[in-house]
């Protein structure tokens, strides 16, 4: 059944609140760098120069053609082996591409102290997606005080300063952004107009307090929602409840809740916005929870965004809670005691067997998994009913196979498009030390168009509940980067 497939809140809290650009689309705007790229890559391949190869990696990631960026930067390294002003750019491709490791192989190479805008934002994405925030924190703040940031880069600014910084300040690069956002700039600036869409009101609406703070750690039942079979707890809001909301790591860095539920509760409209989804978009509002209660879990001043979260979730719940609202804390899924816990940040090992994590953009999990014997990059997503992969990699693996896309209906967030979808043969998966034979068997796009550009990390493979449920437990201390699976017996 199609249910299967209900992604309901992997793209829903997108460019609301989350500092980075957010839910970026697909080509609603003409991109003039798909056309440009192509004579640009094929002039410096037939020269020798490094500018012009340095050139065409720009033009490529304008274009946002990862797979060409790809291709050029691998070729790069082989050609330019010392040339260390491409080093900043290859990086940049190989993350784009999803190619962690050999990025961050690369980024250990730049020198910390270079001018160099494009190295500059490679290191410090990459560094803040390992937990080194101060470091990450630096980079980005010596690429705002260079001569004219672009809005791509002071967008990873606000991405790296947005749980620390006050909000008056983050409020003003907001502006700066919206200003400096020019479409003829390509990627990612073609998408981030209608992502920054009331973002300066809202941070100057909200202030100086801090946003997203756990001030009371602890547990709460956690069991599956029914129809959607997703985690879901009893939460209050500003001590009214209790009220339905999906647990999702795909979730964004807020609150999401139902219009009707945030009119109820008379929160104030800060600022407006869209919603998109896997289903297209939706208007939306921001707002704040003064307080947040789960069990005896709480958290003030909670970023949350109203929209029609019933609608998109078959009447089943009122809200999504994204778990980067915990991202000062521990989360652990303890599915064998069908409990949530929030605890504070330690060196302490979880259960089970820790493996490698990366937490990007607005909070979304990221951690290397093996595909039929490649090297790939899964998304990690309990708000996704079921698993996924990428047609882009199922191309790769099965060259000269038909991979027949459909329109396919589906619950989720947005109300304007259809998500496509194929039925493929699976692949051998290997995750955190367990084996997976004959893997999936479902393709969606929008992991190669909506998520790939949204994220800035192409991702091979969608990882939700179907894996979930053979966990005993599930941990993440989000300010360490740090992940342990407990699986169950086989």
């Amino acid at each position: 059944m199609l249910h299967a497939i209900a992604i309901l809140a992997i793209w829903t809290t997108a460019a609301m609140t989350a500092p980075r650009p957010l839910l970026w689309t697909g080509d609603e705007k003409e991109n003039p760098w798909k056309k440009k790229a192509p004579d640009i890559v094929a002039a410096a391949e037939r020269g020798s120069s490094a500018a012009a190869w340095a050139e065409a990696l720009d033009a490529l990631w304008r274009a946002d053609d990862w797979r060409e960026g790809l291709r050029l930067a691998t070729a790069a390294e082989q050609r330019f082996t010392r040339e260390a002003s491409l080093r900043g750019r290859i990086a940049r491709a190989l993350w784009r591409a999803g190619q962690l490791t050999r990025a961050e192989a690369t980024i250990a190479t730049l020198d910390g102290d270079t001018t160099d805008r494009v190295a500059l934002a490679a290191m410090a994405r990459a560094l803040h997606a390992r937990g080194e925030v101060a470091r990450a924190r630096e980079l980005a703040a010596r690429l705002r005080r260079l001569p004219e940031p672009t809005a791509e880069e002071l967008s990873l600014f606000m991405e790296v300063a947005l749980q620390d910084a006050p909000s008056a300040e983050v409020a003003q690069v907001a502006r700066e952004i919206a200003r400096r956002i020019d479409a003829a700039n390509g990627y990612p600036d073609i998408h981030m107009a209608e992502a920054m869409e009331g973002m300066p009101e809202y941070f100057d609406k909200v202030g100086d307090q801090p946003l997203n703070r756990v001030s009371s750690h602890g547990s709460a039942a956690c069991a599956p929602i029914s129809m959607i079979n997703l985690p879901g707890v009893d939460l209050f809001v500003n001590g009214k409840g209790p009220f339905r909301v999906i647990v999702d790591t795909g979730g964004s860095i807020t609150l999401s809740l139902d219009t009707e539920l945030g009119e109820t509760l008379g929160l104030p409209r800060l600022a407006g916005g869209t919603v998109r989804g896997v289903s297209g978009k939706d208007a939306a509002w921001q707002t704040i929870a003064d307080e947040v209660r789960i069990g005896d879990i709480v958290c003030k001043c909670v970023m949350t965004r109203v929209f029609g979260v019933r609608a998109a979730a078959a009447q089943s719940c009122d809200g999504i809670l994204g778990t980067g609202v915990f991202g000062e804390a521990r989360l652990t899924f303890d599915f064998a005691n069908g409990r949530l816990l929030v605890e504070p940040s330690s060196e302490r090992p979880a259960a089970g067997r820790e493996t490698p994590l990366r937490v990007i953009a607005d909070s979304k999990l990221l951690s290397p998994v093996t595909i039929h014997g490649e090297a790939a990059t899964a998304l990690i997503d309990s708000g996704a009913d079921t698993t996924a992969l990428a047609p882009s990699l199922l191309r790769r693996l099965f060259p000269g196979e038909e991979i027949a896309t459909i329109a396919a209906p589906m619950a989720g967030v947005g109300s304007t498009e259809a998500p496509g979808i194929a039925f493929v043969r699976g692949v051998d998966v290997e995750f955190a030390g367990r084996k997976f034979d004959r893997f999936g068997g479902v393709g969606l796009d929008v992991l190669d168009t909506i998520l790939s550009s949204h994220l800035g990390v192409q991702s091979d493979l969608l990882i939700g509940m179907a894996v979930f449920r053979e966990m005993k437990s599930f941990t993440v201390d989000f300010p360490r980067r740090r992940m342990w699976i407990d699986w169950l017996d086989p």
